[in-house]
């Protein structure tokens, strides 16, 4: 890896209420996913969600876009 990356481990994410909440990180809103669409459950007992994800890296110069959907 150059100094233009960076590796991303995990992603955490502040959550509230109750079901299921569906994120990706993408080179565009409507792109190929770095991050593949991944679920999360939420439990209306917590609100903070440490969730795993694949190892990725990230390129600079490049814009990345965080999708949620609910």
């Amino acid at each position: 890896m150059g100094p233009n990356s960076e590796t991303v481990n995990f992603v955490n994410l502040y959550l509230s209420g109750s079901g299921s909440v569906q994120f990706a990180i993408g080179t565009s809103l409507w792109g190929t996913n770095v991050v593949p669409l991944t679920t999360v459950n939420v439990n209306s007992n917590q609100v903070w969600y440490n969730t795993s994800i694949s190892q990725v890296t990230l390129t600079g110069g490049t814009d990345y876009y965080l999708t949620v959907e609910g």
